[in-house]
């Protein structure tokens, strides 16, 4: 049977803004768990996909309704992968995107190797994949800037930048960023999946 309302496992108003932008072609409802006023579950797990996996499971058990969770971060070499899944609290628990971004430009000041990669993980969750969700995996890649440049996006996307289109994250329209971004791949994917599977 085809879906017809999915939930979202985040509080982040920008990717839950992105997914649903996903959806749109697609005679689909999507909400987010603050919504349905449904609170965060602690994210204790040691990787993306393992946070992704909790949070979609935990919303599930609170909805009963079909359920993506979206685990995603930065990875950046010269930090040994930080801020990777503590990219959103980088800077703390409460902090804002603002100061997470002003830590990551302090602590690359002397970095020569500037290689970094967006992560995402996505989980579907439904009544009848439970035990069996969906999983989708992509990776985006480019160097950290050693300064902040546009106006678009949310998160790090204005210290990401990308040689190929010699700009930042945050200076590609939503519908470019949409093209290319990890979350984009693995939207394409799940998608994909979701659509070979019957599901939308």
């Amino acid at each position: 049977m085809k879906t017809k309302k999915i939930i979202i496992a985040s509080n982040n108003q920008g990717k839950v803004r992105e997914i649903k932008n996903y959806f749109e072609p697609f005679n689909i409802s999507i909400s987010s768990q603050r919504e349905l006023n449904i609170k965060s579950i602690p994210e204790t797990g040691k990787s993306f996909l393992s946070n992704a996996l909790l949070k979609a499971n935990h919303l599930f058990s609170y909805a009963h309704l079909p359920v993506i969770a979206d685990d995603s971060g930065l990875v950046v070499e010269a930090l040994n992968g930080e801020p990777g899944i503590y990219s959103a609290r980088f800077a703390g628990e409460e902090a804002t995107d603002e100061e997470n971004v002003n830590l990551l430009i302090e602590k690359m000041q002397d970095k020569t190797n500037r290689t970094a990669h967006f992560h995402c993980s996505l989980v579907y969750v439904s009544e009848n994949y439970i035990n069996n969700p969906i999983i989708v995996e992509s990776k985006w890649r480019g160097v950290i800037s050693n300064k902040k440049v546009g106006n678009y996006g949310f998160g790090y996307d204005p210290v990401f930048f990308l040689p190929n289109f010699n700009k930042t994250a945050a200076e590609l329209s939503s519908k470019e960023k949409n093209k290319i971004s990890h979350r984009g791949q693995a939207m394409e994917l799940l998608i994909n999946k979701l659509q070979s599977n019957k599901l939308i």
